[in-house]
């Protein structure tokens, strides 16, 4: 065990620790480090050792306890924080700290007398007090290595007196299972060269470093290298590989994380976002830290630099969880060096390495050419106009007399294209309007000429990758085929797609009502995780079918999909696709139903992406700032719009206006959303509104826990607190929800007639967890999760008058 010259008791160490989150006293949410594990982890001590150091510290008034939601806990936890009189406690400590010398030791190995004072300003990371006073050896040494490890539990000081217990032998951990997740990874049929670029890698990564990132023009190879490298990984670790679209947005790519950490076993993440509609790049960090720390794992980006600012800030956060992990790797392709990490991780730091692809040496390129009858004496201009660039190798179909790779259009149309046989162009004409690998039934369906002949033949050719969910095209030759073909070819081509998606989404509910009907109870598990596949292939399948319908201006059918669908849309994450969907349609709308629809999704995909100013608009636009009377209209002349399925209440105009109201509280409006609640809290007392409450009975819940919130802030406590009162009653009379809640409920109210607050509290708890774990009620959850902190401090006043009052 290392020893310091400074010594610290346990309870220094806790306040030293607890003094970096001074800042967040008034704040509703607080971090994992701030509960007792924590703590422990932190300040490095067993977490037994804890409870005891924090009564001590309570006693002297210098740390109190509170409950406080804390970030990937499904329910409120406790958290502990320094009173004022602790912060000017500890605050005297880091002053005598701060004006001591040490011996500092730098990269270079020379040594400098320095005040801890001064020592941040030569470092590039700033660290806190407590993480350089126990890296102090006893001689007065402090090396910048052991500044840069990841902390690690010791046993507590020597000095804490604790009794010895004897200890069980220790369980050796069952290894994790070996899962892979390779979503749009590609099959690498045929692969020259590259070979000392791979060994580089591998070296690379073995040898400490724990990113590799490889860039390069497009077509240099840089996709079919990283999967060569996760080939030869295969059976050592876990690998996840996500090919990143344009339209990618963070949740998307959590989603497929959490998938992937679900087959491992570990369902945290994926729960986390079920219940949780929107999520920052914080949280993402926080719920995958722990998850991935216990794996021995690779991690495959793919394309990062389609990737918007969301993935990109993302990334930034997760280089610093990687370093520090014992075992991931991960392996990154990009058109450029990557923005999401700096020069000191390549060059100080070296724990990412970047690899720059060139053209492929002659050796490779001739072995290439030979496979397409090049022989050896017209392969040197080949070489010489190509470079080296593998996709323009593996398109020359023969000896030519003069290719122009520098204007790849013209090489393309005049040195391959017009080579190619009316069926191929055909072929890959379809596979360029799909935005993900193509099916095999897709392509086969479509003209009578192509068969499995031709689709082999362009696989071989190169001009088709294959991966295991179907066909693709190199963006290189995507992008030049779409300049190929007329608009009214490529409308052809979309129109069979989104035909071959309709079908593909009736099979779906098909097989699913097959199972549901076989299904006995000892199933039913199996089922409820078969369903939640079911859904997701629906939302993609509909996606899809969304976008190429567009291609086609079928405005009609796309209004009726988006009334229909457009909740599982934006439940399933992709708020992003739809807008860049629902972008180019907006000239083409002159109905005002269309015009509500378009307005109506378009709010709550800004809304879900956190781009509150573009949502508030758009709401606007979707219900012209309506007050009681005309949302009533508005809900009235739209009451179709109520869609058959449980979501369909995502498009009610009552609903809009409440999301809107929130976005004018969210700015502080607190008189602005309290008309907007009001209105609709007037529209629902109306005796003609008892449809509406049939039909959504959570929507009463939802409107009277906002309004309650609203009054609160306004300084109206006792209309606040009817309004709580009427909130618990009208949760408590929902059918729909399990028996459980309101049992919770009735507990509720009695414990607060007792006046006993940790009855309360539990049973609040306990109806908010019932309530998140309920599908179709998530956000009357977020409400009450909201007003839970009023119901606290309301509960507390009406204790504390009950206690002065005996």
């Amino acid at each position: 065990m290392k020893k310091r010259k400074f010594h610290l008791t346990v309870d220094e160490r806790l306040m030293l620790h607890l003094s970096s989150y001074s800042v967040l006293d008034d704040q509703l949410e607080m971090p994992f480090a701030l509960t007792q594990q924590g703590i422990a982890d932190a300040i490095m001590v067993l977490r037994s050792a804890v409870p005891r150091s924090i009564k001590a510290l309570e006693s002297k008034g210098l740390v109190e306890e509170r409950l406080a939601h804390v970030r990937g806990a499904s329910r409120r936890r406790k958290v502990y924080l320094l009173t004022r009189d602790g912060r000017l406690h500890i605050n005297e400590l880091i002053e005598k700290i701060l004006e001591q010398k040490v011996t500092f030791i730098d990269d270079d190995g020379d040594d400098q007398l320095i005040r801890i004072r001064d020592l941040n300003d030569r470092l590039d990371t700033k660290y806190p007090v407590l993480t350089i006073v126990t890296n102090i050896e006893k001689d007065g040494t402090l090396r910048i290595e052991d500044l840069r490890e990841p902390n690690r539990k010791e046993e507590e000081e020597e000095e804490e007196e604790e009794e010895e217990k004897p200890k069980e032998p220790k369980k050796e951990k069952a290894a994790a299972p070996m899962v892979e997740y390779l979503l749009h990874a590609p099959r690498v049929s045929y692969f020259e060269g590259r070979n000392p670029e791979i060994s580089e890698a591998f070296a690379r990564l073995t040898g400490g470093c724990k990113v590799v990132v490889i860039y390069g023009i497009a077509g240099m190879g840089k996709t079919t290298m990283a999967a060569k490298i996760m080939e030869k990984m295969k059976g050592q670790r876990s690998i996840f590989w996500y090919r990143f679209h344009e339209w990618d947005s963070l949740r998307n790519l959590l989603l497929h994380l959490g998938r992937f950490l679900d087959k491992s076993g570990d369902k945290k993440l994926l729960e986390f976002l079920e219940r949780t509609p929107t999520t920052n790049v914080g949280e993402a960090i926080t719920m995958l830290e722990d998850s991935l720390a216990k794996m021995k794992v690779a991690l495959f980006f793919d394309d990062v630099q389609k990737g918007g600012n969301e993935v990109l800030s993302f990334f930034r956060a997760l280089i610093p969880m990687v370093e520090a992990a014992p075992d991931i790797w991960m392996v990154v392709t990009s058109r450029d060096s990557t923005p999401f990490y700096d020069r000191r991780e390549v060059l100080v730091k070296k724990t990412v390495h970047e690899m720059e692809l060139k053209g492929l040496d002659m050796e490779s390129s001739f072995m290439i050419l030979r496979t397409r009858g090049i022989e050896e004496e017209t392969f040197h201009e080949i070489y010489n106009v190509t470079n080296g660039h593998p996709l323009s190798l593996e398109l020359v179909e023969s000896a030519l007399e003069k290719i122009d790779t520098t204007n790849f259009t013209k090489y393309m149309q005049e040195e391959v294209f017009s080579h190619l046989e009316r069926n191929q162009r055909s072929l890959l004409g379809l596979a360029s309007v799909f935005r993900y690998p193509a099916p095999k039934d897709a392509l086969l369906g479509f003209d009578p000429d192509i068969d499995i002949a031709v689709l082999s033949e362009m696989v071989q050719r190169t001009f088709l990758n294959q991966s295991d969910e179907g066909y693709d095209i190199h963006d290189l030759l995507k992008d030049f085929i779409k300049t190929y073909f007329s608009e009214e070819e490529l409308r052809k081509y979309h129109g069979h797609v989104a035909k071959y998606y309709t079908y593909s989404i009736d099979e779906i509910k098909k097989q699913y009502k097959d199972l549901s009907q076989v299904c006995d109870e000892s199933q039913f598990h199996d089922l409820q995780s078969d369903n939640q596949d079911v859904k997701d292939d629906e939302a993609s399948c509909t996606m899809e079918l969304v976008y190429h319908t567009s291609y086609c201006g079928e405005m009609d059918q796309i209004i009726d999909m988006l009334t229909g669908k457009g909740a599982m849309l934006l439940d399933n994450g992709m708020s992003l696709q739809l807008l860049e969907v629902l972008e180019p349609m907006a000239p083409q709308l002159t109905e005002d139903r269309h015009k509500f629809i378009f307005n109506s999704i378009k709010a709550q995909c800004h809304h879900d992406l956190g781009e509150y100013s573009l949502a508030k608009e758009s709401y606007r636009d979707s219900i012209g700032g309506a007050q009681a009377s005309e949302l009533a209209d508005l809900t009235e002349m739209y009451s179709d719009l109520m869609a058959e399925d449980c979501h369909g209440r995502r498009l009610s105009p009552l609903y809009l206006a409440l999301r809107y109201g929130q976005l004018l509280e969210r700015e502080n409006d607190i008189e602005g959303s309290g008309n907007v609640f009001n209105n609709v809290y007037a529209i629902l007392k109306d005796e003609k509104a008892a449809q509406i409450i049939k039909d959504d009975p959570c929507l009463m819940l939802n409107v009277t826990g906002l309004l309650g919130w609203n009054s609160w802030k306004l300084n109206d406590a006792a209309r606040a607190g009817e309004l709580f009162e009427e909130c618990l009653v009208t949760a408590g009379k929902l059918p729909n929800l399990p028996g459980m809640a309101k049992m919770s409920m009735e507990r509720y109210q009695n414990a607060i007639e007792d006046g006993n607050l940790d009855i309360a509290m539990s049973s609040m708890d306990d109806f908010l967890d019932i309530l998140k774990k309920n599908r179709g009620y998530e956000a009357e959850a977020a409400v009450l999760g909201a007003i839970e902190d009023v119901l606290v401090r309301s509960l507390l006043t009406r204790y504390t008058a009950k206690m002065l009052e005996e």
